[in-house]
């Protein structure tokens, strides 16, 4: 079924994966004002940037997007994808 989906639609992708993909999010207003936030912590070497808010709104879209256009070279990311570590533990982790 979904060789007809990415031939009709010339997908060159998997878009109906569980796990998010940034080539496939809806670019509205707030999605790109975030993007352009983020864009800019990283430039100016904001140090730690934390991505909060309710499950499903697209955070983890937003900073795989953002992955995707940074120099790794200049710039060292980490993310931290454990929701159940506690604060006092966060730091040591």
């Amino acid at each position: 079924m979904l060789d007809v989906y990415k031939s009709f639609y010339k997908l060159e992708g998997q878009p109906f994966r569980l796990s998010p993909d940034h080539r496939f999010s809806f670019g509205h207003p707030s999605y790109a004002n975030a993007r352009s936030y983020l864009k800019y912590a990283v430039s100016a070497g904001e140090g730690f940037v934390a991505i909060t808010g309710e499950p499903g709104t697209g955070k983890t879209t937003l900073i795989s997007a953002l992955l995707a256009e940074i120099d790794t070279s200049r710039v060292h990311v980490a993310t931290l994808t454990n929701v159940q570590l506690a604060a006092v533990n966060l730091l040591s982790m």
